[in-house]
């Protein structure tokens, strides 16, 4: 499952995170704290993604729910359980938070999306 999701969505947020960095000119350990909050928060995207999959509101998501488990594809809540997902999930967010130390009150946006990634609705 991780294989999937860090080929997804995991990699364009960390492109996406990098490129601002590398264009502010971070460098070094910071650049590498960055990647790795952007892994983590990729992954995090992902795992609430399948998540709200099967414990979601259709009317809040906008689509129709549980077609990843009708068509059999290999989810986190397959993976892990629902359980084990969430828990995965809060320790991603967790390591994203800590990626941030160093930055300060100038990581407070970052620090801030990973946690409403973690409890999304939608």
């Amino acid at each position: 499952v991780m294989d999937i999701a860090s080929m997804k969505t995991m990699v364009l947020i960390r492109a996406s995170l990098c490129a601002g960095a590398i264009l502010a000119g971070a460098a070094g350990a910071l650049l590498q704290r960055l990647m790795k909050y952007g892994e983590n928060v990729g992954l995090a995207f992902q795992i609430a993604d399948d998540l709200l999959d099967c414990t979601g509101s259709q009317a809040a998501m906008g689509k129709t729910l549980g077609k990843d488990e009708a068509q059999g594809k290999r989810t986190f809540v397959r993976a892990y359980g629902l359980d084990g997902a969430r828990a995965l999930l809060h320790e991603r967010t967790l390591d994203a938070e800590r990626q941030l130390e160093p930055f300060g009150e100038k990581g407070a946006f970052l620090r801030s999306l990973a946690a409403y990634l973690e409890h999304r609705s939608n």
